[in-house]
């Protein structure tokens, strides 16, 4: 036995390909008011979508790309790249995330650099102030140096019940001070200045070509080559030449 489904539970919509009316009971995917698919939900997942836009759109600037790269990455169209993108980016929301990025970076960055202030700073005689090797390395200004101790007891000899006298035998590890000129010197670059040789012969050849300038002015009329070799010679300790 067939049944037949109301007509007021039906869409009736005559917007169709046949032309019929339609037979999908209401509320229609098709013909319901509004847009297919546009149901609450769907403008939700919409808000989403541009919220995570947003997010991308951020986190591409913040990491060093321009504002039309990060767009494109972000997912937004090459013409909304090419203007609207600016407007976005100048919104009040974008900047209050902005400046929170920043402020969070910023803590983030006293906090480490906190931290290593300490591990600069940490003594090993401070956590044995009764040490006396310890204190002593302090008085000296040399605590801070120190990496590791150890202490092994050794048998010294015997004590006239021929019981064992104990001594402590000390290793002292220090941090490396070569290691640490090594570090200065990739920090301040001095890795790439000349060699000591090279900035002399840079600067006696600078002397050289200064007095012959003073020369020519003063009218000799030497050739160079000859000029420079008597200069260099007069220059140069221990050597003399006939004038």
């Amino acid at each position: 036995m067939s049944t037949t489904r109301s007509k007021d539970k039906l869409c009736a919509s005559t917007k169709t390909k046949s032309g019929k009316p339609c037979r999908w009971t209401r509320p229609c995917p098709y013909h319901a008011r509004g847009k297919p698919g546009k149901s609450p939900a769907g403008r939700g997942t919409k808000k989403n979508r541009s919220v995570v836009r947003h997010e991308k759109l951020l986190q591409g600037v913040l990491a060093g790309k321009s504002v039309r790269e990060a767009g494109l990455d972000a997912g937004y169209s090459k013409s909304t790249c090419e203007g609207k993108i600016y407007q976005i980016m100048d919104s009040p929301k974008i900047k209050e995330c902005i400046r929170g990025r920043v402020e969070a970076a910023k803590l983030e960055t006293d906090e480490i650099i906190g931290a290593l202030v300490q591990y600069m700073r940490f003594d090993l005689a401070d956590l044995f102030p009764a040490d006396p090797l310890l204190q002593r390395a302090k008085e000296l200004g040399i605590s801070q140096n120190i990496k590791k101790v150890k202490r092994r007891p050794v048998v010294a000899g015997y004590d006239k019940d021929e019981n064992p006298v104990l001594e402590y035998e000390l290793e002292v590890e220090a941090y490396n001070g070569l290691d640490a000129a090594k570090h200065l010197t990739t920090v301040f670059g001095l890795q790439h200045l000349p060699a000591p040789k090279q900035t002399a012969a840079r600067d006696f050849q600078a002397q050289v070509e200064r007095i012959m300038q003073r020369v020519r002015e003063g009218g000799v009329t030497m050739p160079d080559d000859v000029l420079r070799a008597k200069i260099e010679t007069k220059l140069r300790p221990g050597r003399s030449v006939a004038s």
